[in-house]
């Protein structure tokens, strides 16, 4: 209370330099400790925060390197074992639609079990439901042969390249002999945007 007293009324004017000097150094200090308080540490303490948070995901993603080049000691073997995962995807799912690829792979199965196709006809491209890059075409494959023929054509469509979905077969028998009708959906990625 006595330091405020001496600026009451002008009394400092009696004081000395150094002694009003340092009170506004005493002032001024207070005034720098609530800035340093109220601004400066939180904002400081934020930053440090958010280093520790950066730091910490850095660990665990060495700690996840670590572990995964533990659990896979060849490397390069890891690596071939991807790749041909990888082109066995692109040959399941290819990057488009490619229907005349899959129309020349439909006539060797059919050649090789010894079924006409009688009619080929893909119909209207469909996104199919939860797969966000994937599209499929639906095919009407129309064909006539024996019967253990044509089973051994829809055996081999089942485990050729494309990945291939049956989605209905209809057997008929008709004067030029036994017709059978396999729909089918055939995948392709969809072109991003």
């Amino acid at each position: 209370m006595g330091i405020f007293s001496l600026f009451v009324k002008g009394s400092y004017r009696n004081l000395s330099v150094k002694v009003y000097i340092c009170g506004l150094l005493a002032l001024a200090s207070m005034v720098l400790m609530v800035v340093n308080i109220g601004f400066l540490y939180p904002k400081i303490t934020g930053m440090i925060n958010e280093d520790n948070q950066a730091l910490t995901e850095e660990k665990d993603q060495v700690e996840a390197l670590r572990s995964f080049t533990a659990s896979h000691e060849n490397l390069e073997e890891f690596q071939q074992t991807i790749t041909k995962e990888y082109e066995l995807v692109q040959l399941l799912l290819p990057d488009s639609a490619d229907i005349g690829c899959f129309m020349g792979e439909v006539e060797e199965f059919a050649e090789k079990n010894a079924v006409e196709i009688v009619e080929f006809k893909p119909k209207v491209k469909n996104k199919p439901k939860n797969q966000k890059n994937t599209e499929e075409t639906p095919i009407e494959i129309k064909l006539r042969g024996d019967y253990y023929a044509i089973m051994g054509f829809v055996r081999d469509l089942q485990q050729g390249k494309r990945a291939v979905q049956f989605s209905g077969m209809k057997l008929k028998y008709t004067p030029q002999g036994l017709e059978c009708q396999v729909d089918v959906y055939i995948f392709n990625l969809s072109a991003t945007k």
